[in-house]
């Protein structure tokens, strides 16, 4: 058997092995998990003359590399392993809603994983970067791939996509629910000493006791937005504008928490106009 290939094409020289009864093969196969490996297939197809004799017949066809209970097994290990804490800056600061990270490596003949490199990244995330080569670099043993019954290495393209799923969401039922800094009592103060009764007094003179729900979101900076008045007592626009620019108004506050993580949450605040 002579095979004539140049170094690019080192890797592939086992899997040519593949195709039956032919004196000259022009074709080659290279799969990964979950994509062909399309680019690098069209360059490797080239014309690769390889030279074999009649009697030189193959028998088993390869057999890929997998991961130990196959792809689906592959997807809950990385979702059990991932850790979101080593991700979770490199999200909110990247370019994109979410990071894609192509990891290439090796499968050895022992089923172990060696030479893990990312090959391809998207969304400008390093820390997206290294916890994909630690996901992968502390896989278990794969079933090595074989070639008629005799195991071979076998390289592996692996994509894995990060996105923050939380960070568009708002959440009704936290863990933890965002708090006013320094706590209820804290709120309270601010209410009384912001208010501005100025507008309701004008606007009546006669004893009112108003209640006014306003809607709001913390997101998961503490920053208050997406204001808005849920239910009114009584009938007092300046009651309503009051209530509207003291929420505007306040400070940061701490993040509600869902599963250890800062997240938005709405929240429901009533304030009282009293005049007596």
């Amino acid at each position: 058997l002579q095979v004539k290939l140049d170094t690019i094409f080192q890797s592939i020289s086992e899997r040519a092995l593949a195709c039956r009864k032919v004196k000259h093969l022009y074709v080659c196969r290279m799969k990964t998990i979950f994509i062909f490996l399309i680019g690098l297939s069209l360059t490797a197809c080239r014309t690769l003359p390889i030279e074999m004799s009649d009697d030189e017949i193959l028998g088993e066809p390869l057999e890929d590399a997998e991961f130990p209970g196959g792809n689906e097994k592959l997807q809950s290990y990385i979702a059990a392993s991932l850790d979101y804490f080593r991700i979770e800056n490199g999200l909110s600061g990247s370019t994109g809603a979410a990071c894609k990270v192509i990891v290439r490596f090796d499968v050895e003949k022992n089923g172990s994983i060696s030479n893990a490199a990312i090959e391809k990244s998207t969304g400008n995330c390093l820390p997206c970067e290294k916890e994909a080569l630690r996901l992968v670099q502390d896989m278990p043993n794969w079933t090595p791939a074989k070639m008629n019954g005799l195991p071979i290495v076998n390289p592996v393209r692996l994509p894995l996509i990060f996105a923050d799923t939380t960070a568009a969401q708002i959440f009704d039922s936290v863990d933890v629910e965002a708090e006013f800094p320094g706590g209820a009592d804290s709120l309270r103060k601010f209410i009384f000493d912001n208010i501005n009764m100025d507008a309701i007094l004008e606007f009546s003179d006669k004893e009112m006791h108003n209640k006014v729900y306003v809607r709001f979101v913390v997101n998961k900076d503490g920053d208050v937005e997406q204001v808005a008045i849920d239910r009114v007592g009584t009938y007092c626009p300046p009651c309503n504008k009051e209530a509207l620019r003291l929420v505007k108004s306040m400070p940061k506050w701490t993040p509600g928490i869902v599963d250890g993580r800062a997240v938005s949450m709405y929240f429901r605040l009533p304030i009282i106009f009293s005049v007596q």
